[in-house]
């Protein structure tokens, strides 16, 4: 499922900043709708940062919950991929040139369930995706 975002309206004028200083991940406020609304679509719940009851097998209970994917453009004077693999961007890690064509040198990151659901001290945990 994709997010039916406006590029532009998203980037603005600077574009996207990513921040390492946090362990949890922020998107930017205008994703909210539409994240919410594929959220529920594809797992039938309202996404919330609250508490979400699991399963007693924590790994199996995530199953139930998407892997979050994200395309980034590259810097237009920067270099991907090492000397090596340049020329080929299919052959590097992380870059989408097998998966878009269209863009092959976009970095994607694919966040798994166990990355973005944190446990709290009770048998539930909650979504550390703030939107």
């Amino acid at each position: 499922h994709r997010l039916d975002a406006d590029e532009v309206a998203l980037n603005g004028a600077e574009m996207y900043n990513i921040d390492s200083g946090t362990t949890d991940t922020y998107l930017i406020s205008s994703l909210s709708d539409e994240f919410r609304r594929v959220w529920k679509e594809i797992t039938g719940l309202d996404y919330s940062n609250d508490p979400i009851s699991t399963d007693a097998a924590w790994d199996g209970s995530l199953s139930r919950f998407p892997t979050l994917v994200m395309q980034f453009l590259p810097h237009p004077e920067g270099v991907v991929g090492d000397q090596d693999h340049y020329d080929d961007p299919r052959t590097v890690p992380g870059l989408a040139g097998l998966v878009d064509l269209n863009h092959p040198n976009d970095v994607m990151v694919a966040i798994p369930p166990r990355n973005y659901m944190q446990r709290s001290t009770s048998p539930d945990g909650r979504g550390a995706v703030y939107t």
